[in-house]
């Protein structure tokens, strides 16, 4: 592999919207003229039929096709093959997909459709610049005393609509993941201008608050014995009716009545919760004039935030509390309780029912069930890097040592790491269905992070040769998908692979410029054949580039075919997706 891979400025697109009447439309707009366009000699695959094209205009050496069904770009001097190309549509790009009437104008181009009207430019721009610009969307519009996973939108495309509010059943994932991203950057900027450099100040920061609030999810509950919320809201966000939230008032916290909390029995539940939260962390809140009797958290955490958590721990133990030896200490106590509440429950994480969560089991009594057959490859790659970490973290050894070679020497957990393809495929022989069907996307992010602490942390060469070949036999899927958030951590376990650097230029150029969850529409997109698998499920022929997929996040299908509507644009995501990815490479060499 070369190295470093030197990425370009590159043209990225960006979209203002306006619905039908608004001032802001131009009226040349309005009434231009819809000519057709002779594409009878095109020498390019089209996204629509040529017979769709209803208009075009023509911007520079750029040339602009309007459709019935979308919008497409045509640059024959792009110096990159896939950008000679682009499509635009609804509901990422355009408020519909019938494109009525174009107009070049304002260095940029005006797209008339049904209903409003989409004001497009090309802007060039570097990694660095989109880094940074899709961070201070996330901070204004996503972040909320440190959490940062998304917002919602009351008004497709307004970002001036958002709800001072915002809940997800992933906060603390997401958070997690946004934190490694600031962590990566404050090292890398740090390494660049240096330790007092303003900008490694301000990254260093951010990356403190994220962390910190990852770390309250820990304290919240104020049980003392190493659980994990899943969020945490305060007095006047509404309660969301979708799993078991506790209310925090004097040292009990009562389970509120939502639909699950009544089905299951536990509505009205008293749980202590007399441990104090540390104040470093309580400040988050109490900073906005909210006390511990204003909280209430959400339970049922599942493995994925565990593991993301105690992957961020490692990154920050590491690069972020070398001056802070505060935040280190919240960080041993966290990721040892955590563990040790781990172990000491048969590997499972118990709530305040006093069972193990949904999905947060990593012991041989769910491997042996039908669920947890696959799981097992997974679930056990996550428990034996929990160990690794928290050996590293707290610099001890002890009953994690212990645990650790228990797993390995009587229940041959390392040996189960190695067989996820094999499992994949036999469950798949067994109930007749294709492997595309039955991979969870969201799992190529967990056995990302469990397997790259294994690979980083385990010294004996022998477990390492088991951990990378465990790794190995997830590229079956993971190296499909060309996304660097995934690739830049497997050549990073394993140096003796390769990883086309070139694929993940595309994705770094074509990542847009916001983290508006906007779907783009495949209705009536005439170069892109779908594949049909079992249960009609439909995949893309080909891997699109990320600013013309369906999906643009890490735990769903990129290759998902949608033929219909996208569905709309009422959600802001957080940067994570491309600030991790980024500033990981950057502080690896992997770019420049």
């Amino acid at each position: 592999m070369k190295k470093p891979y030197r990425l370009e400025s590159h043209l990225c697109r960006s979209c203002r919207f306006f619905a039908l009447g608004d001032p802001a439309i131009p009226s040349e707009l309005l009434t231009a003229a819809a000519t057709a366009p002779d594409l009878s000699k095109f020498a390019y695959p089209l996204p629509s039929k040529k017979s769709d094209y209803t208009c075009y205009a023509i911007q520079g050496g750029v040339v602009w096709y309007g459709a019935k069904t979308g919008l497409t770009r045509f640059d024959p001097a792009a110096k990159r093959e896939e950008d000679i190309i682009m499509y635009f549509s609804a509901d990422r790009d355009l408020r519909d997909n019938n494109v009525k009437a174009l107009l070049a104008k304002d260095n940029g181009i005006w797209a008339l459709t049904d209903t409003g009207a989409t004001f497009i430019t090309m802007k060039l721009m570097s990694a660095e610049e989109k880094a940074y610009v899709l961070l201070q969307e996330t901070l204004d519009h996503v972040e909320r005393r440190g959490m940062v996973s998304q917002r919602e939108l009351k008004v497709a495309h307004d970002f001036s609509s958002k709800f001072n509010y915002s809940h997800s059943d992933n906060d603390g994932g997401f958070s997690a993941a946004c934190a490694m991203g600031e962590i990566f950057r404050y090292e890398t900027l740090k390494r660049e201008k240096g330790a007092d450099h303003p900008d490694t100040l301000c990254a260093k920061a951010l990356a403190t608050k994220i962390v910190e609030a990852c770390l309250l999810l820990m304290y919240i509950h104020g049980r003392g014995d190493g659980f994990v919320a899943r969020s945490y809201g305060v007095t006047g966000e509404p309660l969301p009716d979708d799993g078991f939230f506790l209310q925090r008032k004097g040292n009990k916290a009562t389970v509120a009545e939502t639909s699950a909390s009544k089905q299951f029995g536990y509505a009205g539940v008293e749980v202590d919760c007399s441990v104090p939260i540390p104040e470093r962390l309580s400040k988050l809140y109490k900073e906005l004039g909210y006390t511990d009797d204003d909280v209430y958290y959400k339970a049922d955490t599942s493995s994925d935030e565990i593991t993301l958590h105690l992957l961020m721990m490692y990154f920050a133990h590491k690069y972020l509390t070398w001056d802070d030896p505060e935040l280190e200490a919240l960080i041993k106590d966290a990721t040892s309780s955590m563990v040790t509440h781990i172990i000491d429950h048969n590997y499972e994480l118990h709530d305040f029912t006093g069972k193990s969560t949904t999905w947060a089991k990593w012991n041989l009594e769910y491997f042996n069930t039908d669920l947890g057959y696959v799981d097992a490859c997974l679930n056990s790659a996550e428990l034996l890097s929990y160990h690794l970490v928290a050996m590293e973290i707290t610099g001890e050894e002890g009953k994690f040592r212990e645990s650790y070679n228990h797993l390995i020497n009587d229940l041959g957990y390392a040996d189960l790491v190695e067989k996820h393809f094999d499992r994949l495929y036999q469950f798949c022989l067994a109930t007749e269905s294709s492997m595309p069907n039955e991979i969870m996307f969201g799992d190529h992010m967990l056995a990302t992070s469990s397997l790259w602490l294994l690979c980083i942390l385990e010294k004996d060469e022998k477990l390492l040769a088991k951990y990378r070949k465990g790794y190995k036999s997830w590229r079956t899927s993971i190296a499909d998908e060309h996304n660097p958030g995934y690739d830049i951590p497997y050549i990073l376990s394993c140096p003796d692979e390769e990883i086309d650097l070139d694929r993940l230029a595309t994705w770094f150029y074509r990542t847009n410029t916001s983290r508006l969850a906007a779907g783009t529409s495949l209705k009536g997109r005439h170069d892109v054949a779908p594949k049909t698998m079992d249960g009609g499920y439909k995949r893309t022929s080909y891997l699109l580039p990320p600013d013309e997929r369906y999906i643009s996040k890490y735990d769903r299908d990129p290759l998902e075919y949608k033929n219909e509507d996208s569905g709309g644009a009422f959600m802001i995501e957080s940067c994570y997706v491309y600030t991790f990815a980024y500033w990981l490479g950057r502080l690896n060499g992997l770019f420049e």
